[in-house]
């Protein structure tokens, strides 16, 4: 199985570079264990403009065996402080993740969550979910959820957006690591222009060195 899950991420990876098609999310994959990658999300509106936020996805249960994707969804974790997910990496329960993959028809889950759709991907899952809930936090769920914290603010959003950067170089070493790496072997993919561009590092498509 896991032969075929390193096919299926390599397919998907190649895919996503030859499309050019996200212009806010960069997905990068760790050639040490395929079945770790990263996302790293920004250009988003309002209290999160700063911010740039690093999710992880695996794509192994707790004992390290190898899941069966696409048919299951990774898990996924933020590693990066927001003030909606907790940043320590742990699942979150979103209504497109395990917690909601194998509801069954007419049950109370099901009525309250969509599950998952292999059909998604890797992009497509991380977002459903920072779409469907750090955009739109106000309107989401107060209650919280396994990782999705109850009490937000906006001045804890503000504040955590303007020092994800740093917080990511410091504490998200491995991510960034690749993330970089993706941005110098792809600088002429939209996704990389934006984030260089919402970093000051560009503009209009130059260097800002550039006369």
């Amino acid at each position: 199985m896991e032969q075929r899950v390193h096919k299926i991420i390599i397919n998907q990876q190649n895919s996503y570079v030859r499309k050019d098609e996200e212009e806010n999310i960069i997905w990068v994959v760790d050639p040490a264990d395929l079945r770790i990658s990263y996302c790293l999300v920004f250009g988003l509106l309002d209290e999160f403009s700063r911010g740039e936020y690093i999710f992880r996805l695996t794509l192994s249960d707790s004992c390290g065996r190898t899941i069966d994707y696409p048919t299951q969804p990774p898990k996924l974790g933020c590693l990066t402080p927001n003030g909606i997910f907790q940043s320590d990496g742990g699942s979150i329960c979103v209504s497109v993740g395990e917690f909601h993959s194998n509801v069954a028809a007419g049950t109370f889950a099901m009525k309250h969550a969509h599950g998952w759709r292999r059909t998604l991907g890797i992009t497509g899952f991380v977002k459903t979910v920072v779409f469907g809930i750090m955009v739109d936090w106000e309107h989401a769920d107060q209650a919280g959820g396994i990782r999705i914290i109850s009490d937000k603010s906006k001045p804890a959003i503000v504040k955590y957006a303007a020092d994800s950067c740093r917080f990511n170089t410091k504490h998200n070493t491995r991510a960034m690591e690749l993330v970089n790496q993706f941005i110098a072997d792809h600088p002429d993919l939209k996704s990389v222009k934006n984030l260089l561009e919402s970093r000051g590092v560009i503009s209009g498509g130059s260097s800002t060195a550039d006369p």
